[in-house]
């Protein structure tokens, strides 16, 4: 079991505030959720009638081919699109029927992205692009976000990196860096698309250790991947076929 006191640093730094749930209440529940797009004139049936609920502090990978639903199940769990139909509850909130300005307050404030590609600003420092979420979030203490800042880089072992610009850095410390950002605002959930997508072998061991070290302070990871090595390394999966969860079962070792 990894203990690593990087992550401790992070306790020190203001935590968002959520609302108040029952102590036996899921993180977020989906509640017959489907989505339907419209192709021309065809309706595109990406999910149908899911329920899935994840607690607090889980630590899970979500599988799925090409054309599953997968992408579409991960954009609602970010808030990055609605469903068509069924509920959808964040930390207390019903936020399945939001208007995009609130989905946008949403995302800042209870989901920290990770992404296969990093997206981070090629002429900002790291320090600086872990800094641009409290910017967004009005965060407005120089010294509180500089705080949080330092705190969250020191937790991915980048401390000694803070004024490397993407360029100055390898793949796998562009993607520490893209995972301390999404920390940094202290999110409910923290969701990886593909994170170990472009990386080597050492370089995935180190990224997925980190997840690990979350995992264990008590976060919530949410870990999309099509990579069977990769999705071994969290505690439950899930497998989605046709729009559907087919499995949900724990990872056996």
């Amino acid at each position: 079991m990894l203990s690593d006191p990087r992550f401790d640093s992070l306790s020190s730094a203001p935590a968002r505030q959520p609302q108040a749930l029952e102590a036996d209440a899921p993180l977020l529940r989906l509640t017959g959720v489907s989505k339907t797009y419209l192709a021309g004139e065809v309706a595109v049936h990406a999910l149908a009638d899911v329920d899935l609920s994840i607690s607090r502090g889980e630590y899970l990978a979500l599988m799925g081919p090409s054309g599953s639903g997968k992408s579409t199940l991960m954009h609602i769990l970010g808030c990055l699109d609605t469903p068509t139909s069924g509920t959808y509850v964040l930390d207390g909130q019903d936020v399945s029927k939001l208007d995009e300005l609130e989905l946008a307050w949403i995302r800042n404030q209870l989901v920290g992205f990770v992404f296969q590609q990093f997206h981070l600003l090629g002429r900002q420092t790291a320090a600086r692009n872990v800094e641009l979420p409290l910017l967004y979030a009005g965060v407005r203490s120089r010294a509180e976000r500089n705080a949080r800042t330092q705190a969250a880089l020191a937790a991915v072992g980048m401390a000694d990196r803070t004024e490397h610009r993407p360029n100055q850095l390898s793949g796998g410390q562009q993607q520490r860096v893209a995972i301390a950002r999404a920390l940094v605002t202290d999110p409910a959930i923290i969701l990886a698309d593909e994170p170990t997508g472009n990386l080597g072998s050492d370089q995935t061991d180190e990224v997925l250790e980190i997840f690990h070290g979350l995992h264990q302070q008590g976060r919530t990871v949410i870990l999309i991947t099509h990579e069977p090595d990769v999705a071994g390394r969290a505690r439950r999966l899930i497998s989605v076929r046709d729009g559907r969860v087919v499995a949900d079962e724990p990872v056996t070792r």
